[in-house]
């Protein structure tokens, strides 16, 4: 069963007391009380309006679980502007992972370079327009190697290159360099926690190997695997770029971070610091059990949409939906983002868990701490972990995923805003236009579909017009960011209140934001007029696509 659950807390002191690791509930200890839960239950069938629960009985004391783990004493803080990103992708990929890109490179002060192959590039204005309008200032460059993994290898030269031939005074001061693939999660504040262990004036490389055992045993676990992030200290990264030319005697291997890896080990004789806060994320399927594993001081996250999901399809499918979910539960929660909770009831025999930012689950049984320290196995059969023990998956466990409070459901959707959205095309159109979606839970539900069949004059629904392609939406741009930066929020004290300062706020968008939307979007336009026919016909057919 699946459900969305969002929280109001407060937190009181807490006093632990320690067991093998892990903390065991007692009705004398301090610890995390839950004011308030609410649940929407997401299997209401077909019923337009969902089911609205309030568990009081889970007002309870809940304890940490914590994870025992041997770190060192903090040498140096350390800060995004000291932190250079470089990242290789092409033009197609770049707009299937852009949400999991923005997630960590929209933020300020950060220095960053994308790397495209020469001939992919047609135009590196129009792409710096594109990445501008998603609040991503990254640096663009060009490379003649063709082949993806080569050209991550290459990412130390150029990235080391344009640090030191850059004009910005802060790149002067870059201590490490990151490379990750296009799909990498950057998690920047546990990031700079991570790197407090170590001295960035040494020589360190380093990252994680794969969680996959099948992976390790096919590559090896000589090299930090590149999807959960490679980090190379600031004279490293000068050794490697000084000895690129003895490192692509190496270009034959599969991977550009095996390529990597045989440069700093046999070449520059630095062998890999393992960290487990790097997150290759090679198994596939649900990895929910992994999630609600107790994941403490996660840097990385890779291969999500492509091998797995973080949430089940009845919760979200939508790629920009479940980055900004993952954003605001990361935001909220920050260094305590997926940390545990447990309570364990004897009278019901059941075991609450609470990961903080993502999920509350009701197991209908006791676990033991054994039991807690290890990763349910959740995902496809057969694919073994590495590092951790599993037990098996839960045949009688029901799950609630953590959301933003105010997120719209469908039938606030259908309710208070289509109707909103057909008065002003109608107003405006006549009889005459399209109505688009993207892939927002609310927007795929039958009810959803079903309406705008009934009310549009012609509809792109969302199998015609998949989550992940181009959006022709304008105001997915940068236009809401303007008009939330132009409005004076100290003023905004009630609904009319921020009517007005909405209204007065429209007027202050600035003309250069409104070009560069018209130019995003006229090449989302041209992607889209190259990749898909759209014929419809006002009355007879109400919205015809064909691939």
């Amino acid at each position: 069963m699946y459900g969305v659950i969002s929280l109001c807390y407060t937190t009181s002191g807490r006093k632990a007391s320690l067991f093998d690791g892990i903390n065991i509930p007692s009705s004398k200890s301090k610890a995390k009380l839950i004011t308030a839960v609410f649940v929407q239950t997401l299997v209401d069938d077909k019923s337009p309006t969902p089911k609205r629960l309030t568990l009081n009985e889970f007002s309870h004391e809940y304890e940490e679980l914590s994870i025992k783990r041997n770190l060192n004493t903090s040498i140096h803080k350390y800060f995004i502007e000291q932190i250079y990103f470089a990242f290789t992708t092409n033009t197609k990929r770049i707009r299937e992972t852009i949400h999991a890109v923005k997630f960590w490179a929209a933020r300020p002060n950060i220095h960053c370079l994308t790397i495209f192959e020469r001939k992919d590039l047609a135009s590196a204005s129009l792409m710096n327009s594109y990445l501008a309008g998603q609040g991503i200032s990254c640096e663009i460059q060009t490379s003649n190697i063709i082949r993806f993994e080569e050209r991550y290898l290459e990412l130390i030269e150029q990235a080391w290159s344009s640090s030191i031939s850059s004009s910005n005074a802060s790149v002067k001061t870059i201590q490490w360099f990151a490379f990750g693939d296009d799909d990498t999660v950057w998690f920047l504040d546990n990031l700079f926690q991570t790197l407090q262990q170590y001295n960035a004036s040494t020589s360190i490389y380093l990252g994680n190997i794969s969680d996959k055992l099948g992976a390790i045993r096919h590559h090896g676990t000589y090299y930090a695997y590149g999807g959960g992030g490679i980090i190379l200290s600031r004279p490293l990264a000068l050794k490697a770029a000084q000895h690129m030319k003895d490192c692509r005697r190496f270009h034959h291997f599969f991977g550009g971070d095996e390529m990597i890896g045989k440069c700093i080990t046999e070449i520059l004789k630095i062998n890999l610091t393992r960290n487990q806060n790097f997150h290759q994320m090679d198994h596939e399927g649900d990895m929910d059990g992994y999630f609600e594993s107790g994941i403490q001081g996660l840097v990385s996250l890779h291969h999500m949409f492509s091998y797995w999901e973080p949430f089940p399809e009845e919760h979200t499918i939508n790629p920009r939906e479940t980055m900004d979910l993952l954003k605001l539960a990361y935001q909220t929660f920050n260094h305590d983002f997926l940390k545990r909770y447990v309570r364990i009831d004897q009278q019901t025999n059941r075991t609450f868990l609470l990961t903080m930012g993502y999920s509350f689950s009701v197991i209908n049984r006791i676990l033991t701490h054994d039991e807690l320290m290890k990763v349910e196995n959740t995902w496809w059969c057969c694919s073994q972990f590495v590092d951790q023990e599993t037990r098996p998956k839960e045949r009688n466990k029901t799950t609630w995923y953590f959301r933003d409070e105010g997120t719209v459901d469908h039938a606030c959707y259908i309710e208070k805003v289509l109707p909103v959205a057909l008065e002003y095309g109608n107003k405006v159109f006549g009889n005459d236009w399209i109505f688009q979606q993207d892939g927002a839970k609310s927007h795929q539900h039958y009810l959803t579909q079903q309406w705008c069949r009934n009310n549009f004059p012609s509809f792109i629904d969302k199998d015609c017009w998949p989550p992940n392609s181009p959006d022709l939406n304008p105001l997915d741009y940068s236009i809401w960011d303007e008009l939330a930066n132009a409005i004076d929020w100290k003023k905004v004290k009630s609904k009319p209140t921020l009517t007005q300062q909405l209204n007065s706020s429209v007027k202050k968008i600035r003309e250069s934001v409104v070009l560069k939307v018209v130019r995003v979007g006229l090449t989302d336009c041209i992607v889209f007029i190259r990749t898909m026919e759209i014929t419809y016909d006002n009355k007879k057919n109400p919205g015809f696509c064909r691939a």
